[in-house]
């Protein structure tokens, strides 16, 4: 399993994303909040300083004393933490009388002084916080006695307050870091402290198997996950126990199988034996009871039925005898190619029409030669015997993604379903003079080789048998 799949990284990464997440909503509001904070008091103290500057200018706008203005406005500009970067004062008609600008250029004002003349407004504010460009705050001076006498234009600078909200960033950054990280740290904790009895509970599933049945691991952990310890644990248990009685039972089994099998074999091997037996038997107790010799046609027919005999032991001994092969490198396609000019001159003969399919390409097994040439052999014949009138015989390899395949196919009688079931089966045969031993011997070969042999027929339309071996 990769490590990314685990419920342990699974459960840790959402953990340190909640975390993030939180942190940084948490610090973007807390920032959003100061910045909003920082820009209306930014707006109050300039109301607050165009109010003062408003009514230390009445007297001077009264008796035209433009120096004072000018002083006064000089002085509120060079102030060390001064917000005001330029100023300037107009009469009560809107026309411009003096400023003071010593590290600005002031531009032209967008609207007429007169648009203010009764109320204070701020030109230009509405992104100036963000950006840190200077912004106008227009206020007009006014008596009681007179009413509107002139006007003051202030230009405010936002940067003053913004380096207090980039101290106030880094701070609430730092701080932010400071809290994702103990976040994380505190959540892997709980991770591992939650996880770590499913982890040891999981590493115990994985080992229970073979000589581990049984393994119990200490009961850890609280609520669902004890409970679920305490539940494996008897699982365990329960589990070797029933293993233990499952295999005494298939030892049993076994036992009985072997022994019913044995049984089956020997009938069958003893049924197989009785049959030329028996009238050699009759030969020879006719020639007891008749006190006459055997003749040449007697002994022929003693002689053919011994040759059935030992026909049967030896291929008996070659079923009960099979054992692991020794196994070569080979192309297939050749092989095939000496099998059929071995049995060559029995399909002429057998008036049978040979069709040929073989892949181009080597297909590379590993086999033991004579033992898939026995098979080859013995499904060839077996399929010129289904064909006593002449027919169809097809060899076709080809190569496949998980092996090799070998069909060979006839036109020939062909096999019922019932005949299908048996086929394989020792000394199960539909021919008169076989011994039913030949497709049980082909399927131990096969099988020693890892490979597969099945069995497709319907009567009168022909057999097709399908052999496939692993590539080498």
């Amino acid at each position: 399993m990769k490590w990314t799949n685990s419920i342990a990284f699974r459960l840790s990464a959402s953990i340190a994303i909640v975390v993030l997440a939180t942190a940084l909503t948490i610090a973007s509001l807390i920032l959003n909040d100061e910045q909003n904070t920082l820009e209306d008091r930014l707006h109050i103290r300039s109301l607050q300083l165009g109010e003062i500057m408003s009514r230390q200018m009445v007297e001077p706008l009264l008796y035209e004393e433009l120096y004072t203005i000018y002083t006064l406005f000089e002085s509120y500009v060079k102030t060390a933490d001064s917000i005001i970067v330029y100023a300037e004062a107009y009469d009560e008609k809107g026309q411009f009388l003096l400023d003071y600008a010593p590290d600005s250029k002031i531009e032209k004002m967008a609207v007429e002084p007169s648009s203010f003349s009764q109320n204070a407004g701020f030109l230009g504010h509405t992104h100036s916080f963000s950006t840190g460009e200077t912004f106008d705050l227009i206020y007009p001076v006014k008596t009681q006695q007179l009413g509107l006498i002139g006007y003051l234009r202030l230009g405010i600078t936002p940067l003053q307050l913004l380096n207090s909200l980039k101290s106030i960033q880094r701070k609430v950054f730092m701080l932010t870091v400071f809290i994702t990280l103990s976040g994380i740290l505190a959540g892997l904790w709980m991770a591992r402290k939650i996880l770590k009895p499913i982890l040891v509970l999981n590493r115990a599933v994985l080992q229970i198997e073979g000589e581990n049945l049984g393994t119990e691991i200490d009961v850890v952990g609280i609520g669902e996950v004890r409970e679920l310890t305490s539940s494996f644990n008897k699982m365990s248990r329960k589990l070797k126990d029933s293993m233990e009685a499952m295999k005494t039972a298939q030892n049993n089994l076994i036992r009985k199988e072997k022994l019913y099998v044995l049984g089956e074999f020997s009938a069958s091997l003893a049924h197989e034996i009785k049959n030329p037996l028996t009238p050699i038997k009759m030969l020879i107790q006719r020639a007891h009871d008749e006190q006459e010799p055997l003749e040449g046609g007697d002994l022929e027919v003693i002689n053919d039925e011994l040759k059935r005999i030992d026909k049967i032991v030896s291929q008996f001994l070659s079923y009960a005898r099979i054992t692991e092969p020794h196994l070569e490198k080979i192309d297939i396609n050749p092989l095939l190619q000496d099998v059929l000019f071995l049995s060559q001159r029995k399909i002429k003969n057998s008036k049978i029409e040979l069709t040929l399919d073989l892949n181009p390409n080597p297909l590379m097994v590993n086999v033991n030669p004579d033992s898939l040439k026995q098979v080859m052999i013995n499904l060839i014949l077996n399929a010129i015997q289904a064909m006593p009138g002449g027919g169809i015989l097809k060899l076709i390899t080809r190569g496949e993604k998980d092996g090799i395949k070998i069909e060979v196919s006839d036109s020939g009688i062909g096999m019922t379903e019932e005949q299908l079931e048996k086929a394989f089966d020792p000394f199960f045969t539909t021919k008169q003079d076989g011994t039913g031993l030949g497709l049980s011997i082909i399927l131990s070969i096969l099988e020693n080789h890892h490979g597969t042999i099945n069995l497709f027929s319907e009567v009168n339309l022909g057999t097709r048998v399908l052999v496939r071996l692993p590539y080498a």
